[in-house]
């Protein structure tokens, strides 16, 4: 193994240069990076996220109830706003009806399957 050694000074101006390297190239790379506007769902996305129609999600718009963007004939919507409509519908249930409900369903499927063993 062959050791070079430098001046002080050369490596300095060395590790300058190179410095300099590393940020021209930083700059480069963040030119050629795409522009982020957020994340927006088209209309189709929209609809399966929620479970809707189109005709749902239209009249969801023309309410004023979710807001959108529309370039060419199509139709954004800004992901937070669909999650924060979600979040807002939420209905929060106690834990006492919960419990019946389950309760309720388990009785009905006992129930169902008592007939299957008649069938």
């Amino acid at each position: 193994m062959e050791v070079v050694s430098i001046e002080k000074n050369t490596y300095r101006e060395m590790m300058a240069r190179f410095n300099v390297f590393v940020s021209q190239m930083k700059e480069m790379c963040q030119r050629n990076e795409p522009k982020k506007l957020g994340d927006w769902l088209d209309s189709d996305e929209v609809c399966e996220m929620l479970t809707i129609s189109p005709r749902t999600l239209q009249s969801l718009r023309y309410k004023g109830i979710l807001g959108y963007s529309q370039i060419q004939h199509r139709t954004y919507y800004k992901l937070d706003e669909v999650v924060e409509l979600i979040k807002s519908n939420t209905v929060e249930r106690d834990i006492e009806y919960v419990r019946r409900k389950a309760n309720e369903r388990v009785a009905k499927q006992k129930l169902n399957n008592s007939y299957d063993l008649f069938s």
